[in-house]
């Protein structure tokens, strides 16, 4: 379920200091790419979605290990689009 409430207090600043600190917010997050890219089955030319796509890192690691396929990175702050 998604909490509404807190949904409505992330804004565009919040974008801002996730993208400064991130790395601090999730220390490990490097290994949890690598973690779910190694889940993902190999196949040729399907089309990868990743929804709340942050900065895209997930998004990046995805496309560096399956070159022929696509990437949908979708995320509510423009700011963090723009860093995809």
């Amino acid at each position: 379920m998604v909490d509404m409430e807190a949904a409505r207090h992330w804004d565009e600043n919040n974008s801002h200091t996730f993208l400064d600190y991130g790395r601090y917010f999730v220390p490990e997050r490097e290994r949890q790419t690598d973690i779910i890219a190694d889940l993902i089955p190999p196949t040729s030319g399907a089309l990868l979605v990743e929804l709340c796509s942050g900065e895209g890192l997930l998004s990046r690691a995805l496309l560096e290990r399956f070159p022929d396929c696509r990437v949908l990175a979708l995320d509510g702050s423009e700011q963090m689009c723009e860093q995809t």
